[in-house]
């Protein structure tokens, strides 16, 4: 009896996980994809940056004779990653 009851639920909570997921891949976002270096510039509200501007990755931005790619280097903001604020903290 019990089992029974244990699989009626596994059941309930496995339809319930599943159509959920279902409903999230089908149904498309609200706003539209990023494409380019172009379309993050244009989008307004938003902010993007790294853990670490160094090497390879700062070159390729610095660098970079596209225009959108040297703009989205001097609005790319350097943040702290988690694993550095515990760290500092202690």
């Amino acid at each position: 009896m019990l089992v029974g009851w244990w699989l009626a639920g596994c059941l309930v909570i496995t339809l319930t996980y599943r159509s959920s997921l279902i409903s999230h891949l089908v149904v498309q976002g609200k706003s539209p994809e990023i494409n380019s270096m172009e379309d993050l510039i244009e989008r307004d509200g938003w902010s993007w940056g790294a853990t670490e501007m160094s090497g390879a990755f700062k070159t390729f931005f610095k660098t970079s004779p596209n225009p959108a790619m040297q703009k989205v280097y001097k609005q790319m903001q350097v943040q702290v990653s988690p694993l550095e604020q515990t760290s500092t903290r202690q």
